[in-house]
């Protein structure tokens, strides 16, 4: 009869899509998968904990970011402790984790495709028109009449049994079918709940209402849990037959959570921070960024591989370029003379590095929606773009 206030904030927030992503550290060509869960055994967290960390192991780092937003009660009958045991390999893969009271109304803006189940963040998110993958096992727990009970019957269920890439295509495909569902049910009175409710107000207190409108305010920016800047990553490198490189960089906490096929890990790449031992014992490549280097480039460089057994090279970056340093004492100097903004800059030491053990470099590189030219020499010369981004609204 009032509306719903949560989701005219939602809707209100709708402008500031852009805003809540870079808040959240998603590029603009990025997609973002948000999962949200209720509390219960039934429960996609209760069901399936792994899924976080089986989607940033299946899922492109330079094409995706991964989201979790746990029910408070999840939170709270459990506590921080144990929720950051059960989630920690995940948060290590690169995991965006959203405080329990805060937070999922700006991520849902800022989502390109939620995986949930029966609570109501999932349904927020189908009726503000995004891609839902939901697991249906909660659907004994809702009325078989209500509106979420029939989000169910229409959304595409979740299955650990069917690929990550499939079951977000078949979202996008019944994307009309769940927003007609959710957004029929979902409110009443869109956009105005504030406005009637404050009448409401007023009339039961018999009091006069202000003159001024009562306003609706969208929900403040998310502010995710501290995690890892720079998650270690086992890159692999294929040649396509039209002579173009494909890279495709997964994070190595949730390499085991890959789609099979992909049996050749690559090379691993870890950031100078890294602090897991066994990852620096196996990297093949250490990286770090212009502004976090504790020295000069070159003595930095000659201390990694001096003093670390395994790396072939290690590589300082920034956004106008890298150096990338060889165990013999030579460096590969890239210039970026042209890119997108939010490119990372990352992706090219990679590159460098590859070309170490293939020397037929193609000019053309692609790692899902960013493509790459490189005109190798002396000084390699590089231009990034990205040809398509995700949904504006």
């Amino acid at each position: 009869m009032a509306g719903d206030p949560c989701y005219d904030r939602i809707l209100a927030g709708l402008p500031l899509r852009a805003r809540y992503r870079r808040s959240l550290g998603v590029q603009p060509h990025q997609q973002l998968v948000l999962v949200s869960s209720t509390w219960g055994t039934r429960s996609l967290f209760g069901r399936h904990p792994e899924l976080p960390a089986r989607l940033l192991g299946s899922l492109s780092r330079d094409e995706y970011r991964v989201a979790l937003a746990l029910h408070p009660n999840i939170w709270h009958g459990h506590g921080p402790g144990q929720i950051n045991a059960w989630i920690a390999r995940a948060r290590r893969a690169g995991l965006i984790v959203l405080p329990p009271n805060e937070g999922w109304r700006a991520a849902v803006v800022a989502s390109d495709t939620v995986f949930g189940d029966h609570g109501s963040v999932s349904y927020y998110a189908a009726a503000t028109g995004r891609p839902v993958v939901l697991d249906t096992a909660g659907h004994e727990s809702v009325a078989p009449d209500s509106p979420i009970a029939r989000l169910l019957e229409t959304a595409t269920a979740y299955t650990p049994q069917v690929p990550v890439g499939e079951l977000l295509a078949r979202a996008r495909s019944t994307e009309a079918s769940t927003t007609g569902v959710a957004e029929h049910w979902v409110s009443s009175r869109p956009r105005r709940s504030m406005q009637i409710i404050r009448q409401q107000m007023y009339t039961l207190m018999g009091a006069e209402e202000p003159e001024s409108p009562a306003t609706t305010r969208s929900v403040p920016a998310p502010v995710p849990e501290p995690g890892p800047a720079h998650p270690a990553q086992w890159v692999r490198i294929t040649r396509l037959p039209d002579d173009v490189l494909q890279v495709r960089r997964v994070p190595a906490a949730a390499y085991d959570q890959r789609t099979p096929g992909n049996e050749d890990p690559g090379h691993l790449a870890v950031w100078d921070e890294e602090t897991d031992e066994q990852l620096n014992g196996l990297s093949d490549l250490v990286l770090c960024h212009e502004d976090d280097l504790p020295e000069d480039g070159t003595d930095w460089a000659r201390g990694v591989l001096t003093h670390r057994l395994t790396p072939a090279a290690a590589a300082h970056y920034g956004a106008d370029g890298c150096v990338l340093h060889h165990t013999d004492g030579t460096a590969t100097r890239v210039r970026v003379t042209k890119a997108t903004r939010g490119i990372d800059p990352s992706f090219l030491p990679l590159l460098v590095h590859h070309a170490d053990s293939d020397p037929r470099l193609g000019a053309q590189v692609r790692s899902g929606t960013l493509r790459v030219s490189v005109r190798a020499g002396s000084t390699w010369e590089v231009d990034a773009v990205v040809t398509r981004g995700p949904r504006d609204a």
